[in-house]
C-alpha cells in the first residue's frame, strides 16, 4: 500500500513539473499576471503536499488517479457531473435571472462571460482555448480542490466523507466554492450576481465529485468540458452552433 502511494505521489510530481514548465513559457510569451498566479497555485499545491502527505492524522492529498478507476470511466463521471451541473444549474439561476431558463441559455450567458474576458488575454484563438480551456482548468482544479479542499476540511474539522447529512462538509465545499468563485470574480471571468452564482455552485459540485471519487481526474474533466463550451470549443469542432442558439 504504501508502495502503490508512492508511485502516485511520483506521478502527481510529473504532473506538476510539466504544468509548471508550460506555465513558466506563459510567463515571457503570454501574460505574465496569469503565469505568476497559476505558477502560485503550483507552489502552494508542492508546499501542501511536502506538508500533508505524512500527516498522522491522514491529511493525504487527492491524487489525480487513484488506481480504483479507469480513466475512460472517470472521463464519463466528469462529463456526466458537467451534464448535472448544466442542468441544476440553469434551475436555480432560473430563479434569479428569469431570462436563463434552460441550459442553451446559461450555455450562452457563459459564452458571454468568457467573451467578455478575452481583453485579458492575448487574441490568438489557439492560444486562448489552450490556456482557458485546457492549463487554466488543470491547475486551478488541483488547487481548489486538491490541496485547498484539504487544508478547509482541516481547518473546520470536518470530515470529506460523503453523507447527506454531513453538515461540516457541505459547509467546507461552500467556503471552498466561494473563494473559487471569489477568484474567478477578480480575474473577471465571473463578474456580476449571476456569474458568481453560477461559478460557486460549479464549485460546489467540482468539490462533490472529488469527495465522491477521491481523485481528481474527474474534477479536471469537469473544468476543462465546461470551459470548451464557455468558448465555444465544442460548437466549432462539432459543429453544434446552432443547438446553442
Amino acid at each position: 500500500m504504501v508502495y502503490k502511494f508512492e508511485v502516485l505521489m511520483r506521478k502527481e510530481a510529473n504532473w506538476i513539473f510539466a504544468l509548471g514548465l508550460v506555465l513558466a513559457f506563459l510567463l515571457v510569451n503570454f501574460n505574465l499576471a496569469i503565469g505568476v498566479i497559476y505558477l502560485t497555485f503550483l507552489l502552494l499545491e508542492f508546499i501542501a503536499r511536502e506538508g500533508f502527505v505524512e500527516d498522522i492524522k491522514g491529511f493525504g492529498l487527492f491524487p489525480t488517479l487513484s488506481g480504483q478507476y479507469s480513466i475512460s470511466m472517470s472521463v464519463l463521471v466528469g462529463l456526466g457531473v458537467l451534464s448535472g451541473f448544466l442542468l441544476f444549474a440553469s434551475f436555480v439561476i432560473s430563479i434569479v435571472q428569469p431570462s436563463i431558463n434552460s441550459v442553451a441559455s446559461l450555455i450562452q450567458f457563459m459564452q458571454s462571460q468568457f467573451q467578455a474576458a478575452t481583453p485579458l488575454l492575448s487574441e490568438d484563438p489557439y492560444i486562448k482555448y489552450a490556456v482557458m480551456g485546457i492549463v487554466g482548468p488543470l491547475v486551478e482544479s488541483r488547487f481548489f480542490f486538491g490541496p485547498f479542499l484539504k487544508w478547509s476540511s482541516s481547518l473546520f474539522n470536518s470530515s470529506l466523507e460523503f453523507a447527506l447529512a454531513n453538515l461540516k462538509m457541505w459547509f467546507t465545499f461552500a467556503w471552498v466554492a466561494a473563494w473559487f468563485a471569489v477568484f474567478h470574480l477578480t480575474a473577471k471571468f465571473a463578474v456580476g450576481n449571476v456569474a458568481f452564482l453560477v461559478t460557486f455552485l460549479f464549485g460546489i459540485a467540482s468539490c462533490l465529485v472529488v469527495v465522491v471519487r477521491k481523485q481528481l481526474l474527474e474534477a479536471k474533466v469537469l473544468h476543462v468540458a465546461n470551459n470548451m463550451i464557455s468558448l465555444g470549443v465544442f460548437n466549432k469542432i462539432l459543429g453544434l452552433a446552432g443547438l446553442f442558439k
